[in-house]
Formats: C-alpha cells, structure tokens, sequence
C-alpha cells in the first residue's frame, strides 16, 4: 500500500507538465459518514430511530464521488431538497464491505456501489496536494463540520483505514528514499500544534499542568509561531525527521497529547483545533555549493466540531471549551464572508492567524466538509453546507516558494548573455551617476537597518529588565532642542504633508483627466515625473517627522520622569518626618500634591501624541513606553504606602487611619497588576512592530543591493563585476 501511494504521485508528477499551474480557488468536498445505528457493544446508537436526510447522485466531473449533494427537510420530505454542487461529493455512508486481502479496511461492496474510500479520498485529493508540494506551492487540507460527524477520520483515520495526514507523511518520505540524484538533497520538519481555548501549544512538548502557550504572527503573508520566553529561537516548534518512523512517532505523541473530552456527541471529541505542518525543502548542487531550488510548507488541519450545548450534555470547564471553539468557527466564517466580498480581513483569533496564509491565498487549499446524515443534526449539516459554498468562493492566487537568493541568482544566469552583449557600450557617464545614486541609497538603507537593529536590542533589554522603554535612542547624537522647538517642527512637517498630499490629489485628477483624452503625451510624462518627485518628497518628510516626534516624546517622557524624582524626594523626607514623629508635614504634602499634578499634566501630554504616533507607525513602541512610566507610577505608590503603614505598625497606631492605608495599598497594588500586564503586552506589541520595521528597513537595503548590482553589471569594467 505505501508503495502504491509513492508510484501513483510518481505518475501524476511525470505527467505533469512543470509549467503546469496549481489549482485556483478552494477545492470544496464534502463526505457523508455512516448513520450511528448500533455502538460497539451491541446496544442501539444514537442515531438509530432517524431517518436519512443526505443522499448524493450523479458523477462528478473530476476525480470520484458523486456530483450532486442534496439534503432534506426533515419535517417535509416530500419537499424539493436543497441541492449543492461541489468539487468533490464522497458518499461513505452504506455500500462498503471489508477488503478480504486488508482485515478492517473497507471498500465498495460492488462495481454500482458509490461508497468512497480512504484509499479514493486519497488517490482524488492527497496527490493533489503532493504533486503541488513537491513544486514548490504550500499546501493546506482542513475538516470542517459538527461535532462527531468524521472530521478526524478524513484527516487522521482509524488503522487500517488511515487518512491523509500519515499519508502525506509516508509519501514525503517515499519521494526523499527514492531520490537517485546526488545533486538533489531534501529536507524535512515537522510541527503539531493545538488551539485550546484561543491559545496555541506545542503538541510535540510533553503535557503539563502548565503549558507554555505560543505567539503567532503573519508578516508580508508568511505566517510565525514562537515561543515568548525564547524568542531568539524561531524556528522551536519545528522537528527535524529523516525517515518515516521518525515522523509518524513525533505525530502519535502528539495526537497522544490533544485535548479530547466524551460528550453526547462524541465518545473522543477534540476540544481543540490541530494542525500538522510539514515543512519540505529542495536544494540543488550548483558547482560546490548547494542552492535552495525552494520551500513548501502542507498545511493538514483537524478542526474540532461545532456544538450546541444541550447535545453534548457538558457544563464547567467543557462548556468552556465548546463556547472558545463556537467562537473560533465564527471567527474563521467572518473571515470567509469578508474574503469573499473583497473587504480588509480581520485575523482577529488564534486560529484564522494561523491559517491566514491559506486564507490569504497563498496556498494549494482543500476543504474537506464532514456531514452527519441523520435528521437530529439537520440544522448543523446545513449550516456546515452553507460554509462549504462560501468556502468555494474564497478567492486564492497559488505562488511558487521561491528563495528570494536563489531567485536572484537565476536571473543573472538568464541575464548573462544580454550582460557580455551590452559590456562594450557600458560605460557612460550617466550609468555611473546612476550607480552613484544607488550607492548612497544603500548606504542610508545599511544605517537604518543598523540602527533599527540596535533599538529592538534596546527594548527588548528594557522590557525584560522592567525598565521604562526608550523611543529614541538617537536623542543624544543630534543638537538638543527645546520642547517648543520640536512642537513647531512637528507641526510644521504636518502643515507640509497636508500641502503634498493636496497637490498630489491635483496631479492625479490632471493625470486622469489628459489619460482620456490622450492628446499629449509629453504633459503626462512631465505629470508623472512630478507625482513621483513628490511622493518621493512626502516620503522624506514623514521620515522626518517620526524623528522629531521620537524626540519631543522622549523629552516630554524624561521630563515626566525628572518630576518623578522630585515626588520620590518629597515623599521620603515625609516618610523621615513621619517616623522621627514630627507631625508638621502640610507643607511637604501641599508640595507634593503640586508634584504629582505637574506629573500628571506631562503624562497626558505623551498620551496626547499617540494618535499621531500611531499614523506614522510606532504607536505600539509610544504606548509601550507610556504605560512603562505608569508602571514605575504604580509601583512607587505601593512601595509609599507600605512605607507609611511600616511607621504606623512600629508606633503602635491603628484605627482609622491604618484602614484607610491599607484599603489604598489593596487598590493600588491591584492597579498595578493590571498595568504591569498591560505594559508586558505593550512591550510585546512593540518587539513585533520593531521586528517589522526592521525587515521593512531589510527588504529596502535588498532592493537598493540589486539594484547597485545591476548598475555595476551593467558598467562591466572587468570579468569579475560581471
């Protein structure tokens, strides 16, 4: 059988043409378990007083199955049914008998039987997802439907009845083995992930009480999972496999780790979403070196089922669960709707985040819609229908995954011929000009990256170190200015983006209104020129502008701080008067009250800036560093409080007074929990947006890299160069 698997993707790999493109849009099937007549013991199933409301006829156009999906209104069955069309319509209700030469694998129990087996579900769809993985597209199959109605059996099987995920696992392997060219290499990774209650685990890590939990973030569409406790290892979650046995050991710990729980529904019901990542890699021999040919990742996804609460008879800690996986289905719904009507997708969970990449369209995507077939699941099998034909509308733009080197490297193979053609007439000067020009642009983009390097460095040592988070830790480099100074600079860098962004809009309408009477050709080269000579200027002043406003929030944040000196000071010569038992202290007190009110007044003047901040790109890094300062607020007050208790408990004092310390020490400790969580969160937020400027920052030095690269190619002064 394993071998059959790896001469069929053979096959379909050999009589596929390599320029043969990858499915378009969602590959949508649908499969129809059996009825729960009798249970294993004997006794009468659940389903065994209902009547049948699914039925499938016809022939599919491609593939098995059948083409036409029908479901019945169990209080009219004499009505005309609702009928769907999908890619694929498996009918593995009735009609199947054990195969005689596999004990306990079933097949078609005749040559009119439209009973589908795991062997045809794969045969249909898991090649396809092999053939495409193996050129090079990401790959992703997900089961959808209701609790308990064979969402695991498609993805995962019941041995011998195996399903896709450990034959894709047992097929990766067979196309490793029976590799013969020294020139070609693969490697493989693996990963299993769960998501529980709205957050994500490593399934391949042992079970504790206490779980690490993982975040997930999607960056230019690439989807990243990390530990937050190890964030300098990004790759943790990934195992390396070098055979099959390996592979499929790693998988069975994992699914020994999965949520699972007995229901009404289900005797074995997840109460989590699983996903098993395969992570493939080609590299080709090209002279000594090896060069990455590409990646793809197969993405094979066990849904857990949706549920109404009265059927599944859970309360507590399972009627939790149910309500979080409720809401993660609804979540990934909205995303479908939203994908489908062209709006902006809100990734606003665990889950849609991790399957944002599939959901974005950037991968081969197959969905595999369980139906139950019994009248008491009616409502939930049309609603799971319904799901399925939004799913078939979901648009999705398959792309090769190329390494970016490796890319680059074939087209200055491509552009070799073209180079030695054009090498005697390229030297003019306004080729060395242009070379010039890019020079200096990728010396400015190697200074950003370098200094965005060093502020992530910064902020993550202050995060961890609880320490208030710097915005600019340039603010020392340059002339100091004033507060008043840096206010008009601002608002003088926003008065001319307005100014810009007004002439743009007038470049445009007079680019559009010359495009349709296409009279004059040279006024709309000159009116590009300068829409772009102003885009250009724009982009400049923003920079600009973030600088200046990084500075004045940095001078406003350590001007807050200066007045928090002074408060601690007048605070502790309260404390020393208090504890030698002067009780004349109304002066100190008036002067702190002044104090914290001038504090007060500089912190709201930070917060005033971060809408600002916010449309320039670093309200995260702001906010962080805003709510730091509070922290230290929160946690001097504490440490005031106890202070002052600390004197009355040595004097002997209660009362009233003692009370009334106290009740203030409980609620500002309490708020202090809350803002150091809220600072913790923030300072996160802020590494990742940091993080992506700074591959923003990395993809702008590459380009002006390639392009410098290009211009000294085309200078070609020696053998070298070119």
């Amino acid at each position: 059988g394993a071998s059959l698997w790896y001469f069929r993707l053979a096959a379909a790999m050999g009589s596929a043409d390599d320029d043969d493109p990858p499915p378009q849009g969602v590959i949508v099937c649908v499969r129809v378990r059996p009825m729960f007549i009798t249970r294993p013991d004997g006794t009468p199933g659940r389903e065994a007083a209902c009547s049948r409301v699914v039925e499938m006829e016809g022939k599919a156009d491609t593939g098995c199955g059948c083409g036409v999906t029908k479901i019945y209104d169990p209080n009219d069955m004499e009505a005309p049914p609702r009928q769907y069309a999908f890619d694929r319509s498996y009918w593995s209700c009735d009609g199947s008998k054990e195969d005689p030469d596999r004990p306990g694998f079933r097949i078609p129990d005749g040559p009119n039987s439209k009973y589908v087996d795991q062997d045809m579900v794969w045969n249909d769809i898991g090649l396809t997802v092999m053939k495409n993985a193996l050129r090079g597209y990401n790959c992703t199959v997900f089961s959808y439907g209701q609790s308990g109605c064979g969402k695991s059996y498609s993805v995962v099987g019941d041995p011998p009845n195996v399903g896709i995920i450990p034959r894709t696992i047992q097929s990766v392997f067979e196309t490793v083995d029976n590799n013969k060219d020294p020139d070609v290499r693969y490697h493989v990774e693996i990963a299993m992930l769960e998501v529980y209650m709205d957050e994500v685990y490593d399934l391949f890590e042992p079970r504790k009480k206490e779980r690490q939990k993982l975040n997930v973030f999607n960056n230019k569409g690439e989807v990243f999972i990390y530990d937050p406790k190890d964030r300098k290892n990004p790759d943790k979650i990934w195992r390396a496999a070098s055979n099959f046995e390996k592979a499929e050991a790693f998988r069975k710990m994992g699914d020994a780790n999965r949520s699972i729980r007995a229901t009404g529904m289900n005797p074995e019901s997840s109460r989590g979403h699983t996903l098993f990542i395969v992570r493939f890699r080609k590299e080709v021999k090209r002279g000594e070196a090896w060069v990455e040919d590409f990646r793809s990742k197969i993405c094979l996804v066990d849904l857990a089922g949706s549920e109404r609460a009265h059927d599944t008879g859970l309360t507590g800690v399972g009627l939790e669960e149910g309500v979080a996986i409720n809401m993660s289905l609804t979540a990934l719904g909205q995303c479908l709707v939203q994908l489908c009507k062209g709006e902006r997708v809100n990734y606003n969970d665990k889950l849609t985040r991790l399957l944002s990449e599939s959901l974005g369209g950037n991968a081969v995507t197959i969905m595999i819609a369980a139906l139950s077939p019994a009248d008491i699941n009616y409502n939930d099998t049309v609603s799971t229908l319904r799901f399925a034909d939004n799913a078939k509308k979901m648009p999705v733009k398959v792309k090769k995954q190329l390494d970016p080197t490796a890319e680059l490297i074939r087209q200055l193979q491509e552009e070799n011929e073209k180079l030695q053609a054009q090498l005697a007439s390229m030297g003019s000067e306004a080729i060395e000009q242009e070379r010039k020009e890019w020079e200096e642009k990728l010396a400015a983009a190697d200074q950003k990256v370098e200094e965005s390097q060093k502020k992530l460095e910064e902020l993550k040592a202050k995060s961890e170190q609880n320490e208030r988070i710097k915005i600019s830790s340039s603010a020392n480099d340059i002339e100091k200015k004033t507060n008043s100074e840096l206010e008009a600079l601002v608002a003088k860098f926003e008065a001319d983006k307005t100014l810009i962004d007004t002439k743009l809009a007038e470049i445009s309408a007079e680019i559009s209104r010359v495009q349709e009477t296409g009279n004059d050709q040279d006024q709309l080269d000159q009116l590009f020129k300068t829409r772009k000579s102003l885009e250009a200027e724009k982009k400049e002043l923003v920079a600009q502008e973030k600088h200046s406003l990084e500075q004045l929030l940095e001078a406003r944040l350590e001007e807050a701080e200066q007045f928090q000196d002074q408060r601690d000071a007048v605070r502790l010569s309260i404390l020393k008067a208090k504890k030698s038992g002067d009780a004349q202290v109304e002066a100190d007190e008036a002067k702190l009250a002044e104090i914290e009110d001038k504090l007060r007044h500089a912190e709201e003047a930070c917060e005033s800036l971060q809408p600002m901040a916010d449309d320039l790109g670093i309200g995260k890094i702001v906010r962080a560093a805003i709510l730091s300062l509070k922290r230290q607020d929160e946690i001097a007050k504490v440490q005031y409080l106890q202070d002052q208790l600390a004197i009355l408990q040595v004097q002997g004092k209660g009362g009233e007074e003692v009370e009334r310390l106290e009740e203030q020490e409980r609620n500002a400790m309490e708020t202090a929990r809350k803002i150091a969580e809220e600072a913790k969160q923030a300072a996160e937020e802020a590494v990742q947006e940091q993080m992506e400027e700074i591959q923003a920052n990395a993809a702008e030095r590459n380009d002006a890299l390639a392009e410098v690269t290009k211009v000294k190619e085309k200078i070609g002064s020696t053998e070298e160069d070119l």
